[in-house]
């Protein structure tokens, strides 16, 4: 018997069946059915990597490299029940606070719930703000959070958070960036979301600029300079370690 198989027999939905499965079965029945899932889309991602290098070809090949190597991750456990937490927020999330570090403000903005219009769905994050010394009850849309996203707006309970160790391809992606900025000049966020633009890094945006920004200055490949309403980096060997 498999894992679905197992699952069928303990989720039962006919009337006669009053069996109640302890709650360790039945997370040990999950995980197995999750491991079987697994193992599927691993020999899926193996059989595509087969079928792109019987293709021929540079570019061909190059497809079979990377799926093969997704199927390597799956295999290893890097699919985990957690990894949709860690994708970026597209909105304000009640629990965090907010605040700006690229204007030298003292904005903040707790966020205590969000609700969503009647009619039309759009959401509405309901908190405290602080701005020049005091704080007050206060409300952003979804086009706020737009706008704040290109201004500096940080979530620091992210921030306190331990990071998740970077990917290969954010290594890969982050070395590309530093080959870059050794080019010289001044290197913002916004810099560097025109260059994932330019580059072809899909589905990037200011945050993983910071992100890549910060790591870098981390691991003194650049340095910062704050000036008022400001932050951007340059290359270290410039102006020497912060």
């Amino acid at each position: 018997m498999n894992a679905c198989e197992r699952l069928q027999t303990m989720v039962r939905t006919d009337r006669g069946s009053m069996t109640v499965w302890p709650e360790s079965e039945v997370a040990s029945a999950l995980d197995a059915y999750r491991a079987e899932v697994l193992a599927e889309v691993t020999t899926w991602l193996v059989k595509k990597a087969r079928e792109f290098r019987a293709m021929g070809g540079e570019m061909r090949a190059a497809q079979a490299d990377a799926v093969a190597a997704l199927a390597s991750k799956v295999e290893r456990g890097a699919v985990r029940p957690n990894n949709l937490r860690m994708l970026p927020a597209d909105f304000f999330e009640p629990g965090h606070t907010y605040v700006d570090t690229e204007h030298g403000t003292d904005w903040k903005f707790r966020v205590d719930t969000v609700t969503t219009h009647p009619e039309d769905g759009e959401r509405t994050a309901l908190g405290w703000r602080h701005f020049r010394g005091q704080w007050e009850p206060y409300a952003y849309g979804e086009d706020d959070y737009d706008i704040h996203l290109h201004v500096g707006t940080v979530d620091v309970t992210e921030e306190t958070s331990s990071p998740a160790a970077p990917d290969d391809s954010t290594v890969a992606r982050r070395t590309h960036l530093a080959r870059a900025i050794q080019q010289g000049g001044r290197w913002k966020s916004g810099t560097v979301v025109r260059w994932y633009e330019e580059q072809g890094y899909e589905g990037l945006g200011v945050q993983a600029a910071r992100a890549d920004l910060h790591a870098l200055r981390d691991a003194r490949v650049v340095v910062q300079h704050d000036e008022k309403g400001v932050r951007w980096y340059s290359l270290a060997r410039q102006g020497g370690a912060r």
